[in-house]
């Protein structure tokens, strides 16, 4: 009967058992090793004495390492309150030793709440030891969850690696062999045997893992998520070193150990003598930086950042020097002086996004200063972090994402760090709305160099945003409302691509423009083919325009076999006082031009309505403040210089704008030079110059300045069906299809081919003109054989005519006309003519043994 009873009773027991068991508070799961109970907590101390000390270093071993965060469950566990670890000094009669390296193992040991024998850090993790830096290791993997705080006495390195060296060879390894030697030599290499380590997570949404100012915090293993899930991550290491490391195969990540921690502030070293090398490695693993749903993100930051992978993937994130100061989301909010980015990957880089993020675009990003367009005072001067990214695949670029430098102070080490990008990769892929940048705002921006086998620039997919590369220079966010003529004149940085293959494409662009008072940035392209076409985008060019007081930049194009422009066009013109740029175009093999408006340009150019409507609205919070005027346009720009008493003429310009404004009672400009500016010179080199129906070389002069020369050294010239070579003293503006004419000289157009110059098709023409009061440009075409004009092909030197529907009488001088050929000048149904309307009429000169 007892038995019995006893039996029905079992399943009822076994339920109270459970629920008992389920409600029952898990212990601490801070294991010393060889331990076989937990340390108690939740606010657990590791006792210095418990480890071993030799010398300035203090040795820790767990057999189980988590810091379990209040209301976890798992495996029928829960725990009741918060844990916290902190690490304390040792001591010798109550003294404490000093210490420098805490190095802790964790020896494999199964937690009881996760099942796992990877350590989960979702808590404290203090030290109350002076100035000590902090090396862990677990082989098996680590977790910081939302709760992760590091020590705030030194620098934090965290690996999943079987061992750490130290500088004398001998190692601490998570699995002790019985010979162990500790020694008072620091750590130097994180050491793997595993073909596959175990990786690192970081989902710490609500705090910042984060060490002091000017140390170092590092993260060496397997895979490294930066951002888990839904779960944004938050890695800072302020006006310090942030490393991570991602390896899949056994080595050795080694590393200086006088350099590795920091302080930098202290350190005049070079950035190198701080990696952490791992060229013994045969396979790299990959590091994911992602962030979570909108409006999500993850954040990187260290003044100094060292990323080495095998694949590197940035999603809705940020790998930026200073982001956390700048927006104010840290406690610590020391501000870098200069910096650098430094990524190397054996596979692919992937930078996407597809949103912005507090205003601007994620991405591989740093910047000097505020970006703040409210800004009411100048951030205190300093330098660019420099960006180096190498991909041993590809590099891609897409969406709202962007790999940029930004330069908003002034520049105050030497040397200077203006925040220059090198990228380096197999292949460079910037699409849909992807930008790779280094900008100005004031003071001289930083270069740009981008290193391929091949590039491709595809607008497609979002070609209402900027798509490519550039250097660009703008005026300050902060300006006018801070008054100062420093804030117009940011200096363009230099552009460089060298590559086997650069394809653009749908609308993608190639820029070093300026779109303030500054100079614009040169280009250079070396590469063996340039592919440019618009397919019928807007957009599609490669340039360096000066704005209203800049330079042009210089453009010079080496291709080794072939050059094809689709629409596409390569210019580098004027709308200010600054020069045109010089646009020196050499292909090996063959440059062909199709597509209408395709073509190689440089003009000089009054600023089109909408630009001087911009400039007025620009300076509109100014005069709102200043004189309670609002300037939406530049009429009402004009109106309001006007209503301050200064004397302007009623068809007032850019230049008679800018004179005022350079003066009191404004002063918010200082443009030394109000003259209209020259056009650039075009040179041409090739075996073969192909151009087809609606396409030009063109260097004219829509107002007073002069325009460039043309000049061309090619194997066979062939001009079809409304192409042209020409050079003009007045012309239609394209912003607003009326003519526009000034007292600027024509450039003359110097053609030498090896072979044959043909010009054919309806209105197919080498030409020189002029509409006003300045002198038309000579041509002179010299062939080593044979010059054929047919078909209604022309060549021609011409003061006056017809222009936007419009007849100018052309006050200035027609140009002369030369043309000499080896053998003969073939004219069917074609012209060389010169004509002037008023003034006179150049010369004609016709040299070959036969004149048909």
């Amino acid at each position: 009967m007892f038995a019995a009873k006893i039996h029905r009773s079992l399943p009822q027991l076994l339920i109270v058992l459970l629920i008992v068991a389920y409600l029952t508070p898990v212990r601490a799961e801070v294991v010393l090793h060889g331990a076989s109970t937990p340390l108690p907590g939740p606010a657990i101390t590791v006792d210095g004495n418990v480890g071993q000390t030799k010398g300035n270093n203090l040795f820790q071993s767990f057999s189980v390492f988590n810091i379990l965060r209040a209301g976890l469950s798992a495996s029928g566990l829960v725990v009741p309150a918060q844990e916290s670890v902190t690490f304390t000094s040792p001591t010798v009669n109550g003294v404490a030793v000093p210490i420098t390296n805490v190095i802790s193992r964790v020896t494999g040991g199964t937690s009881a709440f996760t099942l796992q024998r990877s350590s989960l850090i979702d808590g404290p993790l203090n030290s109350s030891i002076p100035g000590a830096n902090f090396w862990f290791i677990n082989p098996n993997g680590i977790i910081f969850g939302s709760n992760a705080v590091l020590p705030t006495t030194g620098s934090f390195h965290a690996s999943t690696a079987d061992y750490i060296k130290l500088s004398d060879g001998n190692t601490f390894a998570a699995t002790p062999a019985s010979n162990e030697v500790l020694t008072v030599a620091p750590p130097s290499a994180f050491g793997f045997l595993s073909a596959n380590p175990a990786g690192i997570q970081v989902g710490n949404a609500t705090r910042v893992l984060q060490v002091p100012t000017g140390r170092t915090l590092s993260l060496v293993g397997g895979t490294i998520d930066v951002g888990i899930g839904n779960t944004q991550g938050f890695l800072l290491a302020p006006v310090g070193r942030l490393n991570l490391v991602s390896v899949a195969s056994p080595g050795e990540a080694k590393f200086n150990p006088a350099k590795i921690n920091g302080p930098l502030s202290a350190d005049p070293d070079p950035f190198q003598t701080r990696e952490i090398n791992v060229d013994n490695f045969t396979k790299l693993g990959d590091i994911n930086i992602r962030g979570g749903p909108s409006p999500g993100t993850s954040l990187v930051d260290g003044k100094e950042i060292f990323i080495r992978s095998g694949n590197l993937t940035v999603n809705n994130s940020f790998v930026m020097p200073g982001i956390f100061a700048d927006l104010g989301l840290a406690s610590q909010t020391a501000v870098a002086n200069g910096g650098q980015v430094k990524i190397r990957a054996n596979g692919d880089v992937t930078v996407t996004g597809d949103r912005s993020i507090f205003n601007i675009d994620s991405g591989i990003r740093a910047r000097a200063g505020s970006a703040s367009a409210t800004a009411t005072q100048l951030t205190a001067a300093r330098d660019v972090p420099d960006i180096s990214v190498e991909a041993g695949g590809t590099l891609t670029v897409s969406g709202i994402a962007t790999v940029r430098t930004e330069k908003y102070t002034q520049a105050t080490s030497s040397p200077v760090s203006f925040g220059n990008l090198t990228i380096t990769a197999d292949t460079v892929d910037v699409l849909g709305g992807g930008q790779i940048s280094a900008n100005s705002f004031i003071g001289k921006g930083g270069d740009l160099s981008v290193n391929a086998r091949e590039i491709v620039l595809d607008a497609a997919g979002n070609v209402s945003r900027f798509t490519g590369l550039t250097t660009q220079t703008d005026f300050h966010p902060a300006y006018p409302r801070i008054a100062d003529p420093s804030l117009t004149n940011g200096q363009g940085g230099n552009l460089t691509v060298n590559a086997d293959t650069l394809t653009m494409k749908n609308g993608a662009n190639l820029t070093a423009d300026s779109f303030a008072l500054g100079n614009a940035g040169n280009i250079i392209i070396n590469v063996r083919d340039l592919f440019l076409s618009r397919n019928g985008a807007a957009t599609g060019s490669i340039s360096s325009q000066g704005g209203f007081a800049g330079n042009a930049g210089n453009i010079t194009i080496r291709a080794s076999d072939v050059i094809q422009l689709d629409q596409g066009q390569i210019s580098a013109t004027t709308n200010g006082s600054g020069k045109g740029g010089f646009v020196d175009v050499s292909a090996g093999k063959s440059l062909t031009i199709s597509g209408t408006n395709g073509g190689i340009i440089s003009l000089t150019a009054p600023p089109p309505t909408a630009a001087l409507d911009a400039f007025a609205l620009k300076l509109s919070p100014f005069f709102q403040a200043r004189f309670g005027v609002a300037t939406p346009n530049f009429a009402a720009l004009v109106a309001a210089i006007k209503g301050r008493g200064v004397a302007l003429p009623n068809n007032a310009g850019i230049f008679d704008v800018l004179g005022a404004l350079n003066q009191a009672p404004f002063s918010i400009t200082a443009v030394a030079d109000l003259t209209p500016g020259n056009g650039g010179q075009i040179s041409v080199t090739t075996p073969s110059l192909v151009m087809n129906a609606g396409t030009r070389i063109d260097s004219s002069t829509l107002w007073d300045g002069n325009a460039g020369q043309i000049t061309g050294n090619v194997g066979n010239l062939t001009l079809n069906d409304g192409a042209q070579i020409r050079s003009q003293s007045g012309g239609v503006a394209v912003s607003s299809g009326q003519p526009s004419v000034g007292s600027g000289k024509g450039g003359s157009v110097t053609l030498t081919v090896d072979d044959s110059i043909v010009i054919t098709g309806s209105n197919s023409a080498v030409s020189t003109g002029t509409f006003g009061n300045g002198d038309g440009g000579n041509i002179f075409l010299t062939a080593g054989k044979l010059v054929r004009i047919q078909n209604g092909g022309r060549v021609s030197a011409d003061s006056g005519g017809t222009l936007g529907g419009q007849q100018f009488s052309g006050g200035g001088l027609a140009g002369n006309i030369k043309i000499t050929a080896g053998n003969q000048i073939v004219m069917t149904n074609g012209s060389v003519s010169t004509r002037a309307v008023t003034s006179d009429g150049g010369n004609i000169t016709l040299n070959a043994p036969n004149l048909i």
